[in-house]
């Protein structure tokens, strides 16, 4: 037997409680219509309004339902709790009967309160004293000002994560680092400062090559690394220049280089260039 039920809650004069019992019959069982409550009031606040059955599925599957209807007919004053007593019928079958109880089942019954009687102590005050003040247009400003700022937030991470590493790559390669070096020298405007360029140029040719690279190794040098033979010229006098001034290779066709217009613009280029090779 499966029983359908109300909610439990809500209910007041004039309204009705359905309560539904569907039942699974054996073959040679039936119900005992006699044995289910009669039309009438039950105490001050029900009232059995109708016990409808339903028989359209007894053939196919044994199956019946019963539809038990009753009519709140009380007003309390109060809120209080109606129950439903025990609803009770007999199944048959020849000379057996099988007794069937439902119930009993609590509702809340709710008042229904006169002009006289309704005032504001007796109900709720569900009304708000004040209506709520709209958000302030600079709280509303800062808010869409914080969403944008999360949003370029992650933007900026996203594109660090995808352009980042060969940013950074690119900043530790030697020429890179050499045009760094070479920018703090020519600030500093030391007397050795020269001198301390050509050593710097010569290290990027260094890293670069893996190994170090002397005047004859450019050819070497320039066929490994074919993306620098743009530079080859100024290159070359870079190296004249380091002849002259750390081995005293006086050649008619070397003079000083200029770290700002000679050196850091050789470097710059490099640094250019190496990022393609």
């Amino acid at each position: 037997m499966r029983v359908e039920q109300p909610a439990p809650i809500g209910y007041r004069v004039g309204d009705i409680i359905s309560i539904k019992a569907e039942l699974q019959l054996n073959d040679g069982w039936t119900l005992d219509t006699k044995s289910l409550p009669e039309i009438r009031r039950i105490n001050r606040w029900l009232e059995v309004l109708s016990v409808d059955i339903d028989e359209s599925g007894i053939m196919q599957a044994g199956r019946m339902s019963v539809e038990f209807r009753y009519l709140i007919v009380g007003n309390p004053e109060k809120l209080s709790a109606l129950v439903v007593p025990p609803i009770d019928f007999n199944l048959v079958s020849g000379d057996e009967s099988w007794p069937v109880v439902i119930g009993p089942t609590a509702y809340t019954l709710a008042p229904v309160l006169t002009h006289e009687v309704r005032n504001p102590g007796q109900l709720p005050e569900l009304q708000m004293a004040e209506p709520p003040r709209p958000l302030d247009v600079n709280y509303r400003l800062w808010r869409i000002l914080a969403l944008v700022g999360l949003f370029l937030l992650a933007l900026l991470y996203l594109l660090f994560l995808i352009y980042g590493p060969g940013l950074l790559r690119a900043r530790n390669k030697p020429f890179a680092k050499a045009v760094r070096e070479l920018s703090v020298i020519s600030r500093n405007e030391k007397a050795a400062g020269y001198r301390d360029a050509l050593k710097v140029v010569h290290g990027a040719m260094r890293e670069t090559y893996g190994s170090v690279v002397m005047s004859e190794d450019l050819d070497d040098f320039f066929q490994k690394y074919p993306v620098f033979s743009d530079c080859r010229k100024i290159i070359q006098a870079v190296y004249d220049s380091i002849n002259a001034e750390f081995y005293d290779f006086s050649r008619k066709e070397s003079k000083p280089l200029s770290i700002e217009n000679d050196l850091l613009p050789l470097c710059r280029t490099c640094r250019r260039l190496e990022r393609l090779a």
